[in-house]
């Protein structure tokens, strides 16, 4: 999920858009983990409610200088070079160095 951002972005209104819309995303992301069978430690299979609270938590680690978190499979980013922010759910990532 992209969000438009306006004009001038602060981490500020950045947050608040992303806790706006992290409701939804967890209810939209949540059969995803039970179809996969993914488990999150010390949670099982993630509910939309563990999975909105793990938004929430990551949404509070971005800031002017850290522009992604994530753990379980779901990320929060702020990419200023093209203007966006979102949340999303990475089911496979492979990074090569």
């Amino acid at each position: 999920m992209k969000a438009k951002p306006e004009n001038k972005l602060s981490i500020e209104v950045i947050r608040r858009h992303l806790l706006e819309r992290a409701p939804s995303f967890a209810k939209k992301v949540a059969p995803v983990y039970q179809v996969l069978g993914w488990e999150w430690s010390g949670v099982g299979t993630p509910t939309a409610s563990d999975i909105e609270s793990t938004i929430e938590d990551l949404i509070g680690e971005l800031s002017a200088n850290i522009y992604e978190a994530s753990t379980g499979g779901i990320t929060v980013y702020i990419d200023r070079g093209n203007r966006e922010y979102g949340i999303r759910m990475d089911i496979e990532s492979s990074r090569y160095y």
